[in-house]
């Protein structure tokens, strides 16, 4: 028979995570590491760790046992395999060897890189009692233009840093399962005036779905680029160039300078690019430095045998 929860009060506090190991940031996913105050409660038998989409509530938690207490007094566990597109909240209970299970601890909210779309997300006080609240103020935030990044303030979005947009972009691109990753071929042009020295402060690719969430982000700084010997194409190449390892995914990245325009062309493997949805409309966004372009009406179709084209 089961205690009341109330009898062990709060599990934890959960103190910080971070995501970690190289490898499996490579792949698309990340090892997460949780820390917490432990329980104050002598009987406690074990910690249970509850993950999820920050849309969606609480499923059946990862049980991690009684783990030590760490010289700085907290416990730490690791949780592999998180797709890192994705927002994800996370919290701890106690339990004691006759069953009896603590309340959540309080909620901590792993963002996933890139720019969001709305400044609500969903909060969780139990497992079964879920509400809406607005995002934290400066959370990074668009309105109905992509290109016009901002800032969450009480649950609506700002408009702080509007770049200067061209005109959309004409883009196809392929996407074909491998195993668990997505390769992706794509070649874009993008309208000027642009120059290549933009690309220098900085280049994001992103993939949104229909309502904006990012479902593909990758970013390069400048320093991940090399001029071509006539100055009029820049290149990236995994291993090759410096930040290859904020590029979350991206093989190969190539900007030629076109008249006043630009061509781009991207090759890239990772896990969420095979949970590409076809079918529906895409948003392609690409930044160089201050200048945005984008296309919101990218239509995605399968192809079978585990392709889906777009444009």
């Amino acid at each position: 028979m089961r205690k009341d929860r109330r009898t062990l009060g709060a599990a934890a506090t959960i103190l910080a995570m971070a995501v970690v190991g190289a490898a499996a940031a490579r792949s698309g996913r990340s090892l997460i590491r949780v820390r917490w105050k432990p329980s104050p409660s002598d009987d406690i038998a074990g910690y249970r760790v509850y993950t999820r989409p920050l849309d969606a509530p609480y499923g059946d938690p990862r049980d991690v046992g009684l783990l030590p207490v760490q010289g700085d007094g907290t416990v730490r566990t690791f949780l592999p395999d998180t797709e890192r597109t994705g927002d994800y909240a996370f919290a701890v209970t106690a339990y004691t060897a006759d069953g009896a299970e603590s309340d959540l601890s309080n909620e901590l909210v792993l963002y996933a890189p890139g720019v969001h779309a709305a400044c609500t997300e969903l909060r969780c006080a139990t497992r079964d009692d879920c509400f809406l609240a607005s995002s934290p103020d400066g959370f990074a935030c668009y309105q109905d233009d992509p290109c016009n990044t901002g800032g969450c303030r009480g649950g609506t979005c700002a408009v702080t840093a509007r770049a200067a947009p061209g005109d959309d972009l004409p883009v196809r691109f392929i996407v074909r399962k491998r195993g668990a990753r997505g390769r992706l071929v794509a070649g874009a042009a993008l309208p000027g005036p642009i120059s290549l020295e933009d690309a220098v402060a900085g280049t994001t690719i992103e993939l949104r779905d229909p309502a904006g969430k990012v479902v593909y982000a990758a970013s390069l700084p400048g320093v991940a680029f090399r001029w071509t010997r006539h100055g009029k194409t820049l290149v990236y190449q995994r291993g090759t160039g410096k930040g290859s390892s904020a590029s979350n995914g991206l093989t190969r990245l190539v900007l030629r300078q076109d008249g006043n325009g630009a061509d781009l062309t991207v090759h890239a493997v990772a896990v969420a690019l095979a949970q590409l949805p076809t079918d529906t409309r895409l948003l392609w966004v690409v930044r160089l430095g201050n200048r945005c372009t984008r296309n919101s009406a990218v239509v995605c179709r399968s192809g079978g045998n585990g392709a889906t084209y777009c444009g």
